[in-house]
């Protein structure tokens, strides 16, 4: 848990405050917070495959980019998970209406 939080501080999400009545708290309003922001802090660059990096890159990743019948799909989904976790926020997942919201969401993202 150190860990993480020494990473969210690091990318200024969270701020820490030392001594007996130090500890970590939120840096960011959680209406400009995206779930991407604190799983790429965390994570690195997200990516479902190897044919999910920049172009450039794809062919280095995977030995059967070039022949793969699904990487097109994956491609899309990828796309469009990512899209979603840019357009959630903190503040949506701590309402309490919040599986109506991403319900609407992943239909306007076409998931």
């Amino acid at each position: 848990m150190m860990n993480i939080l020494k990473w969210l501080s690091k990318a200024s999400i969270v701020s820490s405050t030392r001594g007996p009545q130090g500890g970590y708290e939120l840096a960011v309003d959680p209406k400009h917070l995206t779930v991407m922001q604190v799983l790429h802090t965390m994570e690195g660059p997200i990516r479902m495959a190897p044919c999910c990096d920049e172009p450039a890159q794809m062919e280095q990743g995977c030995d059967i980019a070039w022949n793969c019948p699904i990487s097109q799909p994956i491609r899309r989904l990828h796309a469009k998970l990512q899209g979603f976790f840019e357009q959630l926020t903190l503040a949506d997942m701590l309402e309490t209406e919040t599986e109506s919201y991403i319900d609407v969401t992943l239909e306007q993202v076409g998931v």
